[in-house]
């Protein structure tokens, strides 16, 4: 009976906490996460180098031949062999004539040893005729012509003449030009290629 009692005591403050206490939370369904698409990514394009002698960024190296041919009308070849510039150039002038002048203040020589050979059926005589106003150098930024000083006495023989094809001629282009470590030689400075660009340009170092 106590026990009875007892239990009776004790079931309204079981049915109490359990009344109190907190229903147990219904599990909230998480949708599935939606695997993103793919996305495309752009490959930029592969730059395309220029030509080799094209342009100044990509000159023709020093001592290398470069070729131009044209299907059934003539092959042109043509080569930077040898450079010298101030006072290695002026070194070489004195050599050649005690009297040659020393160039003026900010200016320097270049000696250039150049080849140009041609061959073919079907020759302008534009393109068979050879002389140093053929190229022009680029000091600074700046295209000069490739012209001799007056009065110098240059080695020989000189970068003229007229080829008779097959032949070629070889011999050096002098001029003055502002003082540079950046030199360039350009040939035919106004040859224009199909993109509009003009002449071929030459590493001199």
């Amino acid at each position: 009976m106590l026990r009875s009692a007892a239990w009776l005591a004790v079931a309204p403050l079981a049915a109490a906490l359990i009344g109190c206490a907190s229903p147990t939370a219904t599990p909230t369904a998480i949708p599935p996460t939606a695997t993103p698409k793919p996305t495309a990514t752009a490959v930029p394009p592969t730059a395309v180098p220029e030509p080799v002698g094209a342009v100044r960024d990509n000159p023709v190296p020093l001592g290398d031949e470069w070729t131009i041919a044209r299907d059934g009308e003539f092959t042109m070849k043509f080569a930077v062999l040898e450079v010298h510039t101030g006072d290695d150039a002026m070194g070489r002038l004195r050599a050649l004539n005690q009297f040659n002048d020393a160039p003026d203040d900010g200016n320097m020589y270049v000696m250039m040893r150049a080849s140009y050979s041609l061959d073919g059926t079907n020759i302008s005589d534009t393109l068979r005729k050879v002389s140093p106003e053929l190229w022009a150098f680029v000091a600074n930024g700046r295209i000069m012509d490739a012209a001799k000083p007056f009065g110098l006495i240059v080695p020989k023989p000189p970068f003229e003449g007229e080829i008779l094809p097959p032949g070629s001629v070889e011999g050096w282009v002098v001029a003055e030009v502002p003082q540079t470590d950046e030199l360039y030689a350009v040939f035919a400075k106004g040859a224009e290629r199909a993109d509009g660009s003009k002449g071929f340009w030459f590493a001199l170092k």
